[in-house]
């Protein structure tokens, strides 16, 4: 089954050169707050000594290239689900449709502080053009946002939260598909956009995320012979 992508749609990806008619009200910047643990426990690479701040903010920055470029310029996606009686195992795969480069310019630490042992950081990524004409067409485009959550390994590290990120999308795009089609595709196939900085926390050994996205179902492929 395949699904017919919007006018707007095609524009986002492939006329991100359009004219700023109609995007008088394009932000300028995004921004997130992200978290590092002052001492983190890990099993895994461990060093001796709590990391240093700069350690730290790395961290942090890299998290924010990663949620930036998902609500700049999205992720494609595949999906198939489990079934025990065909003997198929779950597999989820995301692609970045663009990345923000390491150590950009654009890419800025505004403020830092302290809290319940953590650090928390302020970062802004300032938007060229294109980018401001390409986020606010997205958020004219009236798809409806789902949400899910997923969980990381805590004692991997601090980039187990990108792992948690991603199992809270599989979450929303498997409870999207239930609600949409009776029985378990063969494979879904779209792209997806973060709406806003996912939130996550720490427990029982886990990062726990939270993410709200939209959703663009290309395909769904169904199963021809049980």
């Amino acid at each position: 089954m395949k699904f017919q992508c919007s006018a707007l749609f095609y524009a986002l990806f492939f006329a991100v050169t359009a004219p700023a008619s109609g995007f008088d009200n394009a932000p300028l910047q995004i921004t997130g707050e992200f978290w590092a643990e002052l001492e983190p426990i890990s099993l895994e690479n461990a060093q001796y000594g709590p990391p240093s701040r700069e350690e730290q903010i790395q961290a942090m920055l890299e998290e924010a290239r990663f949620v930036f470029a998902g609500m700049i310029y999205g992720f494609s996606f595949t999906y198939t689900p489990s079934d025990t009686a065909r003997r198929i195992d779950e597999v989820f795969t995301v692609e970045a449709a663009a990345e923000i480069p390491r150590g950009s310019p654009r890419l800025e630490v505004r403020q830092t502080y302290t809290s319940g042992g953590k650090v928390y950081a302020i970062i802004d990524y300032h938007l060229e053009d294109f980018e401001q004409y390409r986020l606010a067409a997205w958020e004219k485009n009236t798809t409806p946002r789902i949400s899910g959550s997923g969980e990381g390994v805590y004692f991997t590290g601090p980039m187990e939260k990108i792992t948690a990120h991603k199992n809270a999308v599989k979450s929303a795009v498997r409870e999207h598909l239930r609600k949409k089609t009776y029985n378990k595709p063969n494979l879904a196939a779209g792209r997806f956009i973060f709406t806003e900085t996912p939130r996550v926390f720490a427990e029982g050994g886990r990062y726990v995320s939270s993410v709200n996205i939209k959703l663009y179902l290309d395909e769904l492929k169904p199963y021809t012979v049980f």
